[in-house]
């Protein structure tokens, strides 16, 4: 038995070594892929967010308080520097960011 001792550890070291390392990537895969789906689903809400009020206040032309611009650049913030969302986003945004404020 004192034989095998050797060759027995430096197979079942290594096997379980192996094992545990495929199991926290994939824990790691399935972590990084959830993330990113909700990572995706903050962004779509923000974006939906900031088209609402550009329709509101943009195409509707409803008067926009202070504290709805507070909000917008709060999403606004959120959205682009935090999420990197851009795009359709940032023209709403720029148009939103003219809308005067009613007092």
């Amino acid at each position: 038995m004192e034989i095998l001792q050797p060759y027995l550890i430096g197979w079942l070291v290594p096997t379980v070594l192996a094992a545990c390392a495929g199991f926290f990537a994939g824990k790691v895969k399935r972590l990084t892929a959830r993330d990113k789906a909700i990572e995706e689903g903050v962004r779509c809400m923000l974006r939906a967010e900031i088209s609402r009020k550009y329709e509101r206040y943009v195409v509707d032309g409803r008067p926009m308080t202070a504290e709805v611009r507070r909000e917008l650049e709060e999403e606004w913030h959120a959205y682009h520097d935090g999420l990197q969302g851009n795009g359709t986003g940032e023209a709403m945004y720029r148009e939103l960011c003219e809308v005067k404020l009613t007092i």
